[in-house]
């Protein structure tokens, strides 16, 4: 059914697909800024349920997507806009996690993983006091 040659229509095809694809996100999900800056604020449950309502944006997202590719595959006759479509929605995932903190994410990768801050002592002008773990700030030392 399919043809195992790819022309410059197909692989045009299949970019815009792709494109496509991943604007189905932005339909369905806030932009990665809005994750990062705003939608994590709240206690713990709040946060835990607005990640859940991040990703049950996957879902329809990736499923816009994949239908997308699955028509343009048949009418291009080659798999490769469905592919590139299910390229894209992996990527995707994998940005939108990437804005989650790397505790609660799905997934990481290396470069996600958020540097690890070394605690300082302080000195004989200033102590430290511990925020949260892995947060601290120096304050002056009346001692």
């Amino acid at each position: 059914m399919f043809s195992d040659q790819v022309n410059k229509d197909t692989i045009a095809l299949s970019l815009l697909t792709a494109a496509e694809s991943g604007h189905a996100f932005s339909a369905y999900l806030p932009s990665y800024f809005t994750i990062k800056s705003f939608a994590l604020d709240g206690d713990p449950a709040e946060v835990q349920r607005k990640v859940a309502n991040l990703r049950s944006g996957y879902v329809p997202a990736i499923g816009f997507g994949l239908l997308l590719g699955g028509v343009v595959s048949v009418l291009a006759k080659s798999y490769l806009p469905l592919l590139t479509s299910a390229g894209a929605a992996v990527l995707m995932v994998f940005f939108y996690e990437g804005a989650l903190p790397a505790d609660i994410r799905l997934f990481s990768l290396p470069w996600q993983e958020p540097p690890k801050l070394e605690r300082p002592v302080g000195s004989q002008q200033t102590g430290v006091i511990d925020l949260q773990p892995g947060q601290w700030r120096e304050v002056p030392n009346f001692a």
